[in-house]
């Protein structure tokens, strides 16, 4: 009888779709340390050779959940949904961190924020890299985690905390990606925050995974806005796009008649995408900081507010897209914004 793994990876091979039993057995096969990791290695070439069905990346996402340390709470804070802004990565664009500097904006006006990230794989500066550049502390228990966001209104969970087992399969995606290959595990980002956020934007970079998490995503029952945002040239950012240049699936089905002014362009600057690519994490944060200072008035002071924008449409529901965006500009001008990074900043757990 063939182990689980060898079973997924004949399945694959045909093109086949894994049952869910095999499925959850593979996942437990994964993290067991004393598993072969050729076995390992060779089903998740075959499993992303294949393509991954949103059903399989769901209950993929779901067992890895379960294995996660918990947090306190799930979906809401307060009654207010919890808010998570992130991306699938890989696109080999070295961008600055929007969504990072979107957590104290959407946390001023009154969105609980609980920001799931890890550090750069394929990026030269990762959110917790960026965190960790602006002087937030990064290693939380659960606990911790929640004193921070009620009294900050936003926390950052870094990934590896939270999913400690993940070091067992480190090495092979290491491996797999130092061979060029992508493997399901740079779609799950997206999906493993352990808060379960009841709101979220989601950036891609390839037009399939659209799709794929749309559907995931409503499978989860979470408002949503999953967007593939392009630059002037066409070419993927995983963001929301100031020059117009999206495809996007939202949900609930109002939110996308709002969202109908992202195919407008929301910036006047004539700044090139290589005026907001960075080096390292000191750049990103001196590129976020600048925004959040209001000294920023180019690209990326808009690519921050048309995110944030998405983000507190996305979070709050339907309402005008004029009047979001107005709101996101006002609280950075008048300091509000930079007042709740500082105050994240000097913020330490007990």
């Amino acid at each position: 009888m063939h182990s689980p793994l060898r079973q997924g990876t004949e399945l694959c091979q045909s093109k086949a779709t894994l049952p869910e039993s095999l499925l959850r057995l593979i996942v437990q096969d994964l993290f067991e340390p004393a598993v072969d990791s050729l076995e390992k290695k060779s089903f998740l070439e075959a499993f992303s050779e294949k393509g991954e069905t949103p059903q399989e990346v769901l209950i993929f996402s779901e067992q890895l959940l379960e294995k996660a340390r918990p947090f306190p709470i799930h979906s809401t804070f307060e009654g207010k949904p919890l808010f998570d802004s992130c991306g699938t990565g890989g696109g080999g664009l070295d961008l600055f961190n929007v969504s990072t500097a979107m957590v104290p904006i959407l946390a001023a006006l009154g969105i609980p924020v609980v920001k799931h990230g890890n550090r750069g794989l394929t990026k030269k500066s990762g959110s917790a890299d960026a965190i960790e550049a602006l002087g937030i502390p990064l290693q939380l228990t659960s606990e911790q985690a929640y004193q921070s966001l009620q009294e900050n209104g936003c926390v950052f969970l870094l990934a590896q905390s939270f999913h400690p087992h993940f070091k067992i399969i480190a090495p092979i995606r290491q491996e797999l990606g130092a061979e060029g290959k992508r493997t399901i595990f740079n779609l799950l980002g997206p999906l493993l925050n352990p808060a379960k956020p009841k709101a979220q934007l989601l950036g891609v970079f390839r037009y399939e995974h659209l799709n794929l998490f749309h559907s995931i995503l409503n499978s989860r029952q979470t408002d949503h806005t999953v967007v593939l945002g392009r630059d002037i040239d066409q070419k993927p950012i995983g963001e929301v796009s100031p020059w117009g240049h999206q495809h996007f699936l939202s949900s609930p089905t109002d939110l996308k008649e709002v969202l109908s002014c992202l195919h407008l362009p929301q910036t006047t600057s004539t700044e090139s995408i290589q005026s907001v690519l960075v080096a390292n994490a000191k750049e990103s944060v001196e590129m976020i900081l600048s925004v959040l200072k209001g000294k920023n008035r180019g690209l990326a002071r808009d690519m921050v507010v048309i995110n944030a924008t998405v983000g507190l449409l996305t979070a709050q529901g339907a309402a005008l897209f004029s009047e979001a965006k107005e709101m996101v500009e006002a609280c950075i001008d008048s300091g509000k914004a930079f007042q709740k990074l500082q105050q994240w900043q000097q913020w330490r757990p007990q």
